[in-house]
């Protein structure tokens, strides 16, 4: 772990611009002083108003004590944190999600500064909790979604419950939860989000897309997942094998522990005429383009490749556009619902077969 000859008050201080940033670098026992020195803060950013707000905060402390301080909008906040530690050039100060606290904290990379702070005994329990490793509360929380608890008014009043009933703690939400379970209805669900969501939901879910985009409707899946490494409740790792109704097989992996960053989101279809692989970070460069006849196409082949460090390439912006343009009756969806709802479906049929250990056919009957 980076050491950086900085008082205690010193980075007490610079914390204030990002709460909820967990030190690589900070104070050592030897104090000392900022002024002079550069600090980087990483932020996973929610828009423009979001980053200038960082910046401003950071340039007024910078200018107060003497020191530069560059704060970087992310565009994966967990790969570059991956990549910055695992190549010695993490930053200062970062922003982190609960779902990375411990596997950073137990490998050493985080100042254990929070339970020093003026306010350290104003924080929710559950969050300090949160941000707690070996019993010291470790990193301060900077916020917290909350989830909405939405009621089926008929399953309520079928149980007997009340206006009365409704929870405030977690004794009550427990007690209506069992209430309401029976043979035919779970009593409490959760809806899917990122931190329920695992690497083919969440890393592979567009390269599932390109499954049934590319090769056509797939017959049936088999899969298996794993939580080989992350300290998380989903899978960080995943394999699956598929059949397409043409009769063609193919297969796919996934995960999240490829060191020390992202490989590469690829794509290698093998025929009876042709080979092509789509390669690159984001599969944005055609790496392999082979075929028995030629076509006028073959031309562009190179011109379709382009250049990109980000997993995510640049389809979002082109995306947004045709959304755009299409509410205002200028053009027609290029991906609709109907779309959408194939790759969903195979998503699920995926996580179905993992979890039942069996091949799952298509369409699913709902």
């Amino acid at each position: 772990m980076r050491k950086k000859a900085w008082g205690t008050a010193a980075l007490s201080i610079g914390l204030v611009a990002t709460l909820g940033g967990c030190a690589s670098g900070g104070a050592s026992p030897e104090g000392g002083s900022a002024a002079g020195e550069k600090l980087t803060i990483l932020i996973g950013s929610s828009g423009d108003a979001e980053t200038s707000a960082v910046q401003a905060a950071a340039d007024a402390w910078g200018t107060e004590n003497d020191t530069e301080v560059e704060v970087i909008a992310a565009s994966d906040l967990n790969q570059q944190l991956a990549q910055g530690f695992a190549g010695g050039d993490e930053p200062d100060l970062f922003y982190m999600g609960w779902d990375q606290f411990q596997t950073f904290a137990g490998k050493g990379f985080l100042e254990t500064y929070a339970a020093d702070l003026p306010n350290a005994g104003d924080f929710y329990p559950e969050l300090v909790d949160t941000f707690t490793s070996e019993d010291v509360f470790t990193c301060a929380p900077k916020d917290f979604s909350t989830l909405g608890l939405i009621v089926n008014t008929d399953a309520w009043a079928a149980a007997g419950l009340t206006e009365a009933d409704v929870p405030t703690d977690w004794a009550g939400l427990e007690a209506v939860a069992t209430k309401l379970t029976t043979g035919a209805q779970v009593g409490l669900s959760f809806g899917l989000e990122y931190a329920r969501a695992g690497a083919f939901m969440n890393q592979a879910s567009h390269y599932v897309d390109l499954l049934d985009w590319l090769i056509g409707p797939v017959e049936s899946v088999q899969a298996y997942t794993a939580t080989l490494a992350r300290n998380i409740q989903v899978e960080d790792t995943g394999v699956l094998s598929i059949r397409w109704r043409t009769g063609a097989l193919g297969s796919m992996s996934v995960t999240m522990l490829t060191y020390p960053k992202n490989l590469e989101g690829s794509i290698t279809i093998l025929g009876e005429k042709g080979t092509v692989k789509l390669g690159g970070v984001a599969v944005n460069k055609i790496e392999h383009w082979e075929f028995e006849d030629s076509d006028p196409d073959d031309e562009l082949v190179q011109q379709a490749s382009y250049d990109t460090t980000s997993v995510y390439g640049f389809g979002h912006p082109l995306y947004y556009d045709n959304v755009i343009s299409s509410l205002r009756g200028e053009a027609e969806p290029e991906t609709d619902g109907r779309e959408g709802l194939h790759s969903l479906e195979l998503l699920i049929a995926t996580y179905l077969s993992a979890r039942d250990g069996r091949r799952v056919a298509l369409p699913l009957e709902y």
